[in-house]
């Protein structure tokens, strides 16, 4: 398998995981599967995943709970929700967090 490097756009755009502006960093990440269906459009076997400098630091740490709940606060935020409402989206996001985690190319 070869990997083709990714050019995150100029000023950024946000971050995969909570939509915080601008990007730092890309992972490559293999294809999976969430509720049934592929992650990545089409079949494609590889893709990226961007981060901005919080984000990273946790993907980078492994702090996979702590990545969750950044993502959660921010989301529930974002939409003028109550956690307590929301609570299934954040088991959600914690089965997203994890299997990235898991079908992430480490870094060497």
């Amino acid at each position: 398998m070869t990997l083709v490097p990714c050019i995150v756009p100029r000023g950024g755009d946000h971050c995969d995981f909570c939509c915080t502006s601008p990007v730092v960093t890309l992972y490559a990440c293999t294809n999976f599967l969430i509720a049934g269906r592929f992650v990545y459009p089409s079949g494609r076997a590889v893709g990226s995943w961007a981060t901005c400098r919080a984000c990273a630091d946790l993907v980078d740490a492994g702090k996979w709970n702590d990545l969750t709940n950044r993502a959660f606060k921010k989301l529930v935020k974002r939409h003028h929700a109550s956690a307590d409402a929301m609570v299934g989206v954040r088991e959600q996001l914690a089965e997203v967090h994890h299997a990235f985690a898991k079908h992430m190319f480490k870094k060497c």
